[in-house]
């Protein structure tokens, strides 16, 4: 999909990552979200 994203909500924080990004790293960014968190 064209410009499509994917919105991540974790408490106060929204996150959007396009579609196209890999997995792994939408992993890493939650993994540094939490240990921000």
């Amino acid at each position: 999909s064209v410009g499509g994203q994917i919105v991540i909500e974790t408490g106060n924080l929204t996150i959007r990552v396009p579609d196209d990004v890999s997995a792994d790293h939408i992993e890493r960014v939650l993994l540094a979200v939490q240990v921000s968190a």
